[in-house]
């Protein structure tokens, strides 16, 4: 009842203003000039006041407006103005509380201002529609949300600048409801946000003091709540590419939460998952059951492959459970868990467990001075190293190893694999505690207690290769000869050393075995100090009945053995000692050389050279540096004379 007395004494004013317009001559319709007009809510409060410089009185229900100004309040105690629009043409419907008009308007709140074309306000739902090229500035910026990924942490300007076809706007007590429709368009500072459609929340103001006090207390002057994107979000930063089907900012948690599809492109990386959340300058991302695990593709991973024989791709692949990015001082990490898998180019990895850490691109950063502050962006940069642990699993062209840590160094073309290591290569396995990887070369070391053990493939039987017995060689057999072979079965070459040095060529892969070296091969054993062995990988095709256009056939195969310091050799009772020792195992061939002795219990053979052929049952000796050739043999029995 209130409400309409006041509102009716309002009228009754412009009604006087009217008449006495009438009475001078002036028709009703005449317009009034520099007018001012308000409205009062049933509490007495001041609900808006109309300003302008022309006014046309069409009726009871109808004003015409040029040059409006129309000032909305809080309606309550408070007395404060909410928001002011100002357009040059308006038409104020006093009896629905409505204005609306074709012309530009301009809308000003305590932290925002809005700018259009064509507009329609309801003072009973409190709403204003704005229907072209709406354009609304906010005092504050929304990049400090994001924690790094979309801004720096401390904000050049406080300015966010949204453009839109549409934009609704609802006030409430406590809140403003921003709501933006067709091709939004988001400026803050040097991040810019396209999107199909954008909600933004804003605190409504308080009393001017106690907002400001208020605000001090809580360490900031910010009104934005949140900002939700919907619909093709695209961000983009210096050199990043945000993309999701949405997105939210939480400027006062420093959050935002990335959904429907998300991705992050910054230089040297791409993250997608089910979920992205950044929050204070950390970025997780989450897999989940619709979209699949969450995923990093590392374009600034240098190379390096297991045996450094090939590089790894220019872009590296990996996928986990949960990814976790991080900006530290003087580096950004990935923290990738829960069964991660890598792939790059012929690489294959998994672990439990990895991590992937990265130098700060300079050109990211500028020092902080007198007119400059710090301004860091999350940028990826150049990987210096990658950390995979707990079980980790590496295939390469047909080579894999395990073991439980492997550090790759991708820029320096080197890797270290420690703890339990074990690696196959074709048909040789390598067990130790730890290997140095570099380009084209491997280093195996063992534990304190345990050398390093590297099974081959399985060595003909020399047992019976021209060593027998003297004494005996003139009454054996080949009967008995192939009997004693086929009673020795082979087995793999099994070789122990300290250290074992692995280097991949072109055509051949060379062990070079240093420090107590020990090899248990078919009826062989030899000791010494440094061994080197070449194996060749060969790739044979035949044609089997299951299989008529053939198939490739790989196996592993050595193609010779040397010996060097100290060389001791046992093999059917009887031991050899040299300086040098080469097996060929393709030629059915041991040369010994340097103060070479084979010795047997019924006979001893020396010389500088000794030539072993299997299968000939005799020995070519060759005397030098020196020293002729002997034979010890036992002596003869009388009954022989």
């Amino acid at each position: 009842m209130l409400k309409r007395s006041i509102f009716s004494l309002s009228l009754s004013l412009v009604f006087l203003t009217l008449l006495d317009a009438a009475i001078d001559g002036i028709v009703p319709s005449a317009p009034v000039k520099n007018f001012r007009f308000p409205r009062f809510g049933e509490n007495g409060y001041t609900e808006w006041i109309l300003q302008g410089v022309e006014g046309i009185y069409d009726g009871e229900e109808q004003i015409r407006v040029n040059g409006m100004g129309l000032r909305i309040y809080t309606g309550d105690e408070r007395m404060v103005i909410e928001m002011s629009l100002d357009s040059p043409q308006a038409i104020l419907r006093l009896k629905e509380n409505k204005a609306y008009s074709d012309a530009a308007i301009t809308i000003t709140g305590q932290d925002f201002k809005i700018t259009g074309i064509g507009w329609k306000w309801d003072g009973t739902t409190r709403e204003i529609e704005v229907k072209e090229d709406t354009v609304v500035e906010f005092t504050q910026s929304i990049t400090d949300t994001s924690g790094g990924m979309l801004g720096s942490a401390a904000s050049k300007s406080e300015r966010t600048v949204i453009q839109s076809e549409h934009l609704k706007l609802r006030t409430t007590e406590k809140f403003h409801y921003f709501n933006f429709r067709e091709d939004v368009h988001v400026v803050s500072e040097d991040m810019e946000l396209k999107c199909n459609a954008l909600l933004a929340v804003a605190d409504a103001p308080e009393d001017k003091k106690q907002g400001i006090a208020k605000a001090v207390t809580l360490g900031q002057l910010k009104l934005l709540r949140e900002i939700r994107a919907r619909g093709d979000v695209i961000m983009t930063q210096a050199d990043r590419l945000i993309k999701a089907g949405a997105a939210d900012f939480f400027p006062r948690e420093e959050l935002v939460n990335l959904g429907d599809t998300p991705s992050v492109r910054v230089s040297g990386v791409y993250v997608a998952g089910e979920l992205i959340r950044v929050e204070k300058g950390e970025i997780k991302i989450i897999g989940g059951e619709e979209f699949g695990r969450a995923q990093t593709i590392l374009s600034k991973a240098g190379g390096l492959g297991i045996q450094g024989s090939s590089v790894l791709s220019s872009e590296t692949i990996i996928v986990a459970d949960k990814i976790l990015m991080r900006e530290l001082e003087a580096e950004n990490t990935l923290n990738l868990n829960g069964s991660v898998e890598v792939i790059s180019g012929a690489l294959r990895m998994r672990s439990g467990k990895m991590m992937v850490f990265a130098d700060k691109n300079a050109e990211s950063f500028k020092e902080k001075t007198d007119s400059t502050v710090i301004d860091r962006k999350l940028n990826i940069g150049k990987v210096n190293r990658i950390v995979a642990e707990d079980k980790v699993y590496i295939e390469q062209n047909r080579q894999i190893a395990i073991s439980d840590r492997a550090v790759f160094y991708p820029f320096e073309e080197r890797a270290v694999l420690t703890g339990d290591l074990m690696i196959t290569n074709g048909e040789a396995v390598i067990a130790g505690q730890a290997m140095q990887l570099k380009q084209g070369l491997a280093v195996i070391e063992g534990g304190d207690e345990n050398g390093v053990s590297v099974t081959l493939p399985a060595l003909p039987d020399f047992g019976y290769s021209g060593i027998e017995s003297l004494a005996n060689a003139v009454t054996t057999t080949d009967e008995e000869l192939k009997s004693k072979k086929e009673a020795t079965k082979s087995k793999k070459t099994m070789i122990l050393s300290k250290i074992v040095r692995m280097v991949e060529e072109p055509e051949q892969t060379r062990f070079e075995f240093r420090e107590n070296v020990q090899i248990s091969a078919t009826n062989l054993e030899v000791t010494c100090e440094c061994l080197d062995i070449i194996a060749r990988e060969k790739i044979v095709a035949f044609t089997s009945p299951e299989s008529p256009n053939g198939r490739l056939e790989e196996y592993f195969h050595i193609q010779s053995i040397v010996a060097n310091e100290e060389v001791t050799i046992q093999q059917s009772g009887r031991v050899a000692t040299a300086r040098q020792a080469v097996i060929l195992p393709r030629e059915s061939r041991v040369i010994l050389e340097g103060d070479a002795v084979v010795t047997d219990e019924k006979s001893r053979v020396s010389g500088y050279r000794l030539i072993l052929n299997a299968g000939e049952r005799r020995v070519i000796i060759e005397g030098g540096e020196g020293k002729r050739a002997k034979i010890t043999l036992p002596e003869l029995q009388s009954e022989m004379l």
